[in-house]
Protein backbone atom coordinates (compact mmCIF):
# COMPACT_ATOMS: atom_id res chain seq x y z
CA UNK A 1 0.00 0.00 0.00
CA UNK A 2 1.44 3.37 -1.19
CA UNK A 3 0.60 6.46 0.20
CA UNK A 4 -1.85 8.87 -1.07
CA UNK A 5 0.24 11.06 -3.46
CA UNK A 6 1.26 14.70 -2.10
CA UNK A 7 -1.04 17.47 -3.25
CA UNK A 8 1.20 20.17 -3.24
CA UNK A 9 4.98 21.45 -3.33
CA UNK A 10 6.87 23.37 -0.96
CA UNK A 11 10.09 25.03 -1.68
CA UNK A 12 12.62 24.27 1.38
CA UNK A 13 16.06 23.07 2.34
CA UNK A 14 15.86 19.45 3.48
CA UNK A 15 18.10 16.98 5.11
CA UNK A 16 19.52 15.90 1.31
CA UNK A 17 20.41 19.35 0.72
CA UNK A 18 17.90 20.86 -1.64
CA UNK A 19 18.09 24.32 -1.14
CA UNK A 20 14.64 26.89 -2.07
CA UNK A 21 13.34 30.08 -0.27
CA UNK A 22 11.51 29.05 2.49
CA UNK A 23 13.62 27.20 5.40
CA UNK A 24 11.15 24.75 6.61
CA UNK A 25 13.75 23.35 9.14
CA UNK A 26 13.02 26.30 11.45
CA UNK A 27 9.30 25.54 11.52
CA UNK A 28 9.61 21.26 11.32
CA UNK A 29 9.82 19.08 14.28
CA UNK A 30 12.69 15.91 14.50
CA UNK A 31 11.28 12.09 13.15
CA UNK A 32 12.55 11.19 16.55
CA UNK A 33 9.64 13.23 18.19
CA UNK A 34 6.95 11.92 15.62
CA UNK A 35 3.54 10.35 16.76
CA UNK A 36 2.58 8.22 13.80
CA UNK A 37 -0.69 7.79 15.77
CA UNK A 38 -1.57 11.46 15.79
CA UNK A 39 -2.64 13.37 12.55
CA UNK A 40 0.06 16.08 10.85
CA UNK A 41 2.12 17.19 7.90
CA UNK A 42 5.26 15.32 7.34
CA UNK A 43 8.16 16.62 5.04
CA UNK A 44 9.45 13.93 2.36
CA UNK A 45 12.77 15.12 1.55
CA UNK A 46 13.22 12.77 -1.82
CA UNK A 47 9.96 14.29 -3.51
CA UNK A 48 10.25 17.94 -1.01
CA UNK A 49 6.73 17.63 -0.24
CA UNK A 50 4.58 17.65 2.28
CA UNK A 51 2.17 14.64 2.93
CA UNK A 52 -0.80 15.16 5.19
CA UNK A 53 0.04 12.11 7.51
CA UNK A 54 -2.74 9.79 8.61
CA UNK A 55 -2.66 7.79 11.84
CA UNK A 56 -3.86 4.51 9.87
CA UNK A 57 -0.93 4.35 8.16
CA UNK A 58 0.55 4.25 11.89
CA UNK A 59 1.05 0.11 12.05
CA UNK A 60 2.71 0.14 8.49
CA UNK A 61 5.07 3.00 9.76
CA UNK A 62 5.94 0.66 12.62
CA UNK A 63 6.39 -2.26 10.75
CA UNK A 64 8.37 -0.95 7.96
CA UNK A 65 10.20 2.39 8.77
CA UNK A 66 13.37 2.20 9.12
CA UNK A 67 16.75 4.86 9.67
CA UNK A 68 18.06 6.12 6.42
CA UNK A 69 20.53 9.03 7.28
CA UNK A 70 20.84 10.76 10.71
CA UNK A 71 17.55 12.16 11.29
CA UNK A 72 16.08 10.57 8.40
CA UNK A 73 13.27 7.90 7.90
CA UNK A 74 12.85 5.37 4.99
CA UNK A 75 9.10 4.73 4.86
CA UNK A 76 7.31 3.36 1.97
CA UNK A 77 9.36 5.02 -0.76
CA UNK A 78 9.88 8.24 1.02
CA UNK A 79 12.77 10.08 2.80
CA UNK A 80 10.58 11.33 5.75
CA UNK A 81 12.53 14.26 7.61
CA UNK A 82 10.64 16.55 9.62
CA UNK A 83 6.92 17.36 10.76
CA UNK A 84 4.74 19.56 11.75
CA UNK A 85 1.36 19.82 13.30
CA UNK A 86 -1.58 20.23 11.53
Amino acid sequence: MKLDTPTSLTSCTTALGTKGPLDVWAHMNPMATFNPDEPCRVHDALNNTFIDWKPEWAARYREYAAPHDEGVIAFDGLLLDGWEPM
